[in-house]
């Protein structure tokens, strides 16, 4: 049986010869996602833009100050935004499976309120209002969030 064929993929174009061995190299991976997954899997993404938050909030130029806050206003909108779909989604949902109005909006309330939670910190993290050296080191600091757990954690940002 031969098992030659190639393989187009997002990550590269791979060639494989009738046994079934490799026969591409590792040039075959595109550079852009070569790139794109180191910058994701050592943390190096979240630390560049946590670099440019800083520069734009520590800026003496008003419109980089402007374009930071604009930054954090835009991102408490979409918790907002994000809020009130969830509640819509979870009471409907419960509604549906035919608990009372007041359980609905209990539960709906309560599944809302620890997404704002788990939002709110991130956005605190993000986005803080307290520029000390300790908190712009923490964000300048480079972590390979979910790696080291052999890729359990990687949905968790």
């Amino acid at each position: 049986m031969d098992l030659g064929r190639t393989i187009n993929l997002y990550e590269g174009s791979f060639q494989y010869g009738g046994g079934g061995e490799l026969l591409s190299n590792i040039g075959d991976v595109r550079e852009g996602y070569a790139r794109d997954w180191v910058y994701r899997h050592e943390g190096l993404q979240k630390a560049i833009y946590n670099h440019k938050l800083i520069e734009l909030a520590l800026s003496t130029n008003g419109a980089n100050r402007n374009n930071y806050i604009t930054l954090k206003r835009t991102n408490l909108r979409s918790i907002a935004e994000n809020l009130g779909e969830i509640f819509k989604r979870e009471y409907k949902r419960y509604l549906e499976a035919g608990v009372t109005q007041e359980t609905a909006k209990k539960q709906a309330t309560k599944f809302a309120n620890e997404y704002k939670k788990k939002a709110m910190e991130m956005h605190d993290e993000q986005f803080p209002s307290d520029f000390g050296y300790d908190k712009v080191m923490r964000m300048l600091a480079v972590k390979k969030k979910g790696v080291e757990s052999g890729g359990k954690d990687l949905l968790d940002f």
